[in-house]
C-alpha cells in the first residue's frame, strides 16, 4: 500500500513557464512528500521561488500534514526572503520516515513564481526520478481532470482543504459524451490533504484502456486545490486541473 501512495507523489514530468505565469502572493502546493520508506528508497522536495520585482519580497511557508527540514532545523513553518530580481531555492532532506502533506506560500508581492520539485531516490541514494509541480494560485468549489486509462495508466488524485471545516468533494467520472460512468465522494479533514489512486476513490475501478473526465465538486462550494498525477508503469506526469 505504501508503494501505491508513493505513486501517487512521485512525479515525474517537466513544467515549462514564460516568465509571469502562475505569479502570486498566495500559492497552494496540492501534494508534498519528503522521507525515507523502509526499504531505503526516499523522496526529496524543492521549493524555488522566482522575484520578478525589483525589491525584495518576504514569503511565509507553511507545511500542513508534516514538517521538513531546509538544513535548518525541522519545522512546519517557514519565513523566505526572495532577493530583488533573484531566487531562493531550498530542498527537503530525507532523515524521517515519509511524510506527506500540501503548502501554501503567502508573500508580501505577486510578482513571485514559484515551483515544487519531487525527486525519488534508490537505497543508494541515487536519483531515480525527478519532477516539477505547479502552484494553484487561484482557488475555484469545482474541477475536472482527465483520466487517461490507455497503456494501463493510473490516476492519482490530491485534494488539498485549506479551510478551517471539514468537506465533501463529489467525485463523478465522465465519459467522453457526459455520461456519468462512476459517482462516489470524499470527505478531506480541516487544513489537510488526501491522494489516492482513482480506483481506490471510485468502485469498481474505471475500465482500462479509455479516456474519462473526473469532476470534482465540494458539496458546500468552498474553494480548494487539486493535481492528477498519472501513473504508467514507472513513469509519471502531472495532470492539471481545470
Amino acid at each position: 500500500m505504501k508503494k501505491v501512495q508513493a505513486a501517487c507523489i512521485a512525479i515525474a514530468g517537466i513544467l515549462t513557464a514564460l516568465p509571469g505565469l502562475a505569479q502570486s502572493d498566495f500559492m497552494v502546493f496540492p501534494q508534498v512528500a519528503a522521507g525515507y520508506f523502509g526499504d531505503g528508497t526516499a523522496y526529496r522536495s524543492t521549493l524555488t521561488l522566482t522575484n520578478w520585482s525589483t525589491d525584495n519580497v518576504y514569503c511565509a511557508a507553511d507545511f500542513y500534514g508534516m514538517d521538513v527540514d531546509f538544513g535548518t532545523g525541522r519545522s512546519s513553518v517557514f519565513d523566505i526572503t526572495v532577493p530583488s530580481s533573484g531566487f531562493v531555492s531550498v530542498r527537503t532532506s530525507a532523515d524521517v520516515p515519509v511524510q506527506t502533506g500540501y503548502l501554501t506560500v503567502a508573500c508580501d508581492s505577486d510578482q513571485v513564481y514559484g515551483q515544487l520539485s519531487y525527486a525519488s531516490y534508490d537505497i543508494y541514494d541515487y536519483k531515480t526520478g525527478e519532477a516539477t509541480v505547479f502552484p494553484t494560485t487561484a482557488q475555484y468549489s469545482e474541477y475536472r481532470i482527465l483520466a487517461d486509462r490507455r497503456e494501463a495508466a493510473q490516476l492519482g488524485v490530491a485534494i488539498a482543504n485549506d479551510t478551517d471545516h471539514a468537506t465533501v468533494y463529489d467525485l463523478t467520472l465522465l465519459d467522453v459524451d457526459g455520461t456519468v460512468i462512476n459517482s462516489g465522494q470524499i470527505t478531506v479533514p480541516a487544513r489537510s490533504a488526501t491522494a489516492a489512486f482513482l480506483s481506490q476513490l471510485l468502485l469498481p475501478a474505471e475500465p482500462a484502456g479509455s479516456v474519462y473526465m473526473l469532476e470534482i465538486a465540494s458539496r458546500d462550494f468552498s474553494v480548494f486545490s487539486a493535481i492528477g498525477l498519472q501513473y504508467t508503469g514507472q513513469v509519471f506526469t502531472t495532470v492539471p486541473a481545470n
